[in-house]
């Protein structure tokens, strides 16, 4: 649980130096944010939502809910790129 805990905190200090630090494009940070906030809500589910204990239907509904959310999301990422051009 400490690991977890760990991890969590690791993850949000990298997200928000990246935002502040790095120079990337509006497109570039806006990827590594959701790539990060995926892996520790990914993280939390499977810790703290005892997923790792369930049965495989269970896995196979949140598989496509993910999937469903991943299309949504990868979906607004052309509007992103070219809002300010």
């Amino acid at each position: 649980c400490t690991a977890v805990y760990a991890a969590l905190m690791v993850l949000t200090l990298i997200s928000v130096g990246a935002s502040g630090t790095l120079h990337l494009s509006r497109l570039a940070a806006v990827v590594a944010a959701l790539g990060i906030a995926w892996l520790k809500a990914g993280l939390i589910a499977y810790h703290f939502m005892r997923l790792k204990a369930e049965r495989p239907l269970v896995w196979v509904v949140l598989f496509i809910a993910l999937a469903a959310v991943a299309i949504l999301a990868i979906g607004i990422l052309p509007d992103l790129a070219f809002r300010y051009q």
